[in-house]
């Protein structure tokens, strides 16, 4: 068995329209991924969020945003503002 990828992506900002902020969706820019092609290829995987406080958020790949290869990523529960910046892990 093959041994399991990691990839290192910044969460750059939450989903957001014009009047509101959804706290459970953010915008992720994976290094290395500069198109939607292979953006594509990240979609399903999973997410994981360690904050400074030892506080593990998990989350999942919905989708593509844009045609730079930035990423949607859905979490199980809403994320506070500080991880805004942040680094998380896109495992397989």
């Amino acid at each position: 068995m093959a041994p399991e990828r990691q990839l290192v992506a910044v969460i750059t900002s939450f989903r957001r329209g014009p009047n509101t902020q959804n706290d459970r969706e953010v915008l992720l820019r994976v290094e290395g991924v500069t198109s939607v092609s292979e953006a594509g290829r990240l979609v399903g995987r999973k997410v994981l969020l360690i904050d400074s406080k030892g506080n593990r958020f998990k989350g999942r790949i919905i989708g593509v945003h844009g045609k730079r290869g930035t990423l949607r990523a859905r979490f199980t529960r809403g994320l506070p503002g500080q991880v805004l910046g942040k680094r998380c892990l896109v495992i397989s």
